[in-house]
């Protein structure tokens, strides 16, 4: 268990079985973990499959009543009725969130079986009201297209890459984004798919904490947020938004991108409008941060700490370049940040912080990989603020932030 070791977890939420014992569980990512109903329980739901994106992949959920110490096994919530050829109606893609009532509502992507260009997903929505232990049937949710980028056939839903939850917001509705990737129809096929035409589309759900059934959410989706292309600046490449909000009540969200650095844009209303989207930097003035095109989350705990995760290279990392994304998504840097509220960039970041790599060894089963892209979340619960993690997609784990 070596491996197990090298990033120096607090908490192992999940070690796979493998094959041998007859599990599809080489791949663990895409992991939400949310603060139980009393202070020594945790709720974690993540994706999983026997190998990235693997006709198999499916969403499950394990529970924690000791403080992470121990684990239930996972139960499989969707995704389990797949077809092994064509890997429709697997689960691709999912997070998860709690309202005021306790209800947590799960959002998943319900593979359609059309990839244009990939990962085109009807929204299945399913929740619990018991903290997790059992899951209504999942149901389909109006999910808005954008004619500028999705198919218009109607059997064609559009993508949706959703790794963070929706964060709620001092006016009582929660704000989020997913990734959109743009129809074929629409945009030609790029040289390789790190340049593919992509956004930010960001949502409101306006009456969550009303406790409403799946079907009752009222989604409203607003903008989409962009940035350009290295390889050339009239494609757009935008992907895996994240938000805090402000002291001021503005919201934050930074996303990835194929320049080398993070972007950002600023919501002056809660998430329904954002200003244009501009480079990330350490603050006014400063270098901007360095970042392949790799998930870049940002989490505050409210009270003041500002908590960012980069790779802090542009995609040049030893032998890798920028299209190397299996291998250059380490190691893993905190930025620490503070509101600075007359800045024109109202968050000014600290030097980097290693906070864990792998040494480039590579993991898995069936396909190895040596990143760690973090489709990740953090907790904020007895005064701890945990980044829950895979491991390169193999593990799932949790990493105390120490100040």
């Amino acid at each position: 268990m070596y491996e197990l070791k090298r990033t120096n977890p607090d908490y192992v939420v999940y070690i796979p079985k493998g094959p041998s014992a007859g599990k599809r569980d080489g791949a663990n990512h895409v992991v939400t973990v949310l603060p139980g109903l009393n202070d020594r329980s945790f709720v974690a739901f993540w994706l999983q499959d026997s190998a990235e994106q693997a006709p198999d992949s499916h969403y499950v959920c394990a529970r924690s009543d000791d403080n992470g110490k121990t684990w239930t096994e996972p139960i499989t919530i969707a995704g389990q009725n797949f077809d092994p050829k064509t890997g429709r109606d697997r689960c691709s893609f999912g997070t998860a969130f709690r309202n005021a009532k306790g209800r947590i509502y799960i959002m998943l992507n319900h593979y359609s079986g059309y990839a244009d260009p990939h990962e085109n997903g009807f929204l299945d929505m399913t929740y619990s009201d018991d903290d997790g232990r059992t899951f209504a049937e999942p149901v389909q949710v109006f999910f808005q297209k954008f004619p500028e980028y999705d198919n218009d056939d109607p059997n064609v839903p559009p993508t949706m890459i959703a790794y963070q939850p929706p964060l709620k917001i001092s006016s009582g509705k929660y704000v989020g984004g997913i990734t959109r990737y743009a129809s074929l129809t629409k945009f030609p096929r790029r040289p390789h798919w790190t340049d593919e035409e992509s956004v930010c589309s960001m949502y409101v759900i306006e009456n969550a904490d009303d406790n409403p059934l799946p079907q009752d959410l009222k989604f409203t989706w607003t903008t989409c947020l962009k940035a350009p292309s290295r390889n050339n600046p009239a494609w757009c490449v935008a992907q895996e938004p994240s938000i805090v909000e402000l002291p001021d009540g503005r919201l934050f969200c930074a996303f990835r991108t194929n320049s080398g650095s993070p972007w950002y844009a600023l919501s002056n209303d809660g998430g329904y409008t954002w200003g244009e989207s501009e480079v990330l930097r350490y603050g006014d003035g400063k270098p901007a941060m360095l970042h392949p095109l790799s998930p870049c989350p940002i989490y505050s705990d409210g009270h003041g700490h500002f908590y960012m995760f980069i790779h802090n290279h542009d995609g040049h990392f030893g032998p890798w370049g920028p299209k190397d994304t299996e291998h250059h998504r380490r190691p893993v840097y905190l930025v620490r940040g503070v509101f600075t509220p007359d800045a024109h960039q109202p968050l000014t970041f600290g030097e980097p912080e290693m906070f864990f790599d792998d040494d480039g060894i590579p993991l898995g089963y069936h396909y190895k990989r040596a990143d760690l892209a973090l489709y990740a979340t953090m907790t904020h619960v007895n005064g701890q603020s945990i980044l829950w993690y895979p491991d390169r997609k193999h593990y799932l784990c949790g990493k105390i932030v120490r100040e």
